[in-house]
């Protein structure tokens, strides 16, 4: 017996499957596109516009030797996510992604953070970071907190970088103090039994706006953990470096100086400027004695 279909056989087939499909389709269910071969293509589409002219245009796509028949396919749209979380949510998600990284011991940064680099080279920098979970330091962790923050939606949340720079003395004798080159710390050696520590440290500050006003905060990584992160509960930046700095004394540091950068771009995988790490500087020790809150307006300079 001959088992092969004839073409109109087939097509009445075919037109079956489509009004059932189209039946289900009503019913708020997906549709299916019918597989045909290449060579019934054109007779099929033609039948069935003369056999049910009321329905809906086909649409055909080429692929291979065959073509798919039915509805045009949904186009799909890459688009962000809307910010719609809370922001303390969102902020403790990113603390919790930089810590599970852990901080790197070893002395040498398995990335490299140019920053001089624009936000979009930073972004895939980031990404790799989140990708191969290795130990991190503190630049690199700002540097993923900018990024995370961006592919959350973040867009009510700003975030300024900060960095100190602060000492650690342990004898009054004379200093020798070489420069360092690394963005986390720096040792300084006396030449003699006596060594006194140079440490730059940076985090990123964040802004979250309320009714009630900013509340600020910040996130980063530490070998202190209160050098890392801080709840966004500051009502002011000034607030937030005061508790920095209080916090560097109970670890018997001695801030020297902290750079304010600019607002981090809130998405920085279409960013092609460079962020501006430090465009004041604030020299803790010009404002010892008059409170920080109160002269942190005036003591602010442009970076050369």
């Amino acid at each position: 017996m001959d088992r092969s279909l004839s073409i109109t056989t087939l097509t009445r087939l075919c037109d079956e499957l489509e009004q059932v499909l189209t039946h289900h389709s009503k019913a708020n269910l997906f549709q299916l596109p019918t597989l045909a071969s290449s060579s019934q293509t054109s007779n099929t589409i033609s039948e069935r516009e003369d056999a049910s002219p009321t329905k809906t245009s086909s649409a055909t796509c080429s692929k291979g030797n065959t073509e798919w028949i039915g509805p045009p396919p949904p186009i799909l749209h890459c688009r962000r996510r809307s910010f719609v979380t809370d922001p303390t949510t969102v902020l403790a998600a990113v603390q919790r992604r930089i810590a599970a990284l852990t901080y790197n011991h070893l002395g040498t940064p398995f990335f490299n953070i140019n920053k001089r680099a624009s936000g979009r080279s930073l972004a895939s920098v980031a990404c790799a970071m989140h990708v191969a979970c290795l130990p991190i330091k503190c630049l690199e962790a700002v540097v993923l907190a900018m990024w995370m923050l961006g592919e959350a939606g973040a867009i009510g949340i700003e975030r300024i970088p900060i960095a100190f720079k602060t000492r650690v003395v342990v004898s009054s004798s004379p200093i020798v103090a070489r420069p360092g080159s690394g963005d986390d710390e720096d040792a300084v050696d006396s030449g003699s039994d006596e060594t006194v520590g140079i440490y730059r440290h940076i985090v990123l500050a964040v802004a979250v706006a309320g009714e009630d006003g900013e509340s600020w905060g910040a996130l980063g990584l530490s070998r202190r953990p209160d050098l890392m992160d801080k709840p966004a509960r500051f009502p002011s930046l000034a607030a937030l470096l005061d508790e920095f700095i209080a916090s560097y004394n109970n670890n018997y540091h001695q801030v020297l100086k902290v750079k304010i950068g600019l607002p981090a771009p809130h998405d920085m995988t279409t960013c092609t400027t460079k962020i501006a790490w430090k465009v004041y500087f604030l020299f803790i020790t010009s404002v010892l004695g008059k409170g920080l809150i109160n002269a942190i307006h005036t003591v602010l300079e442009p970076a050369p």
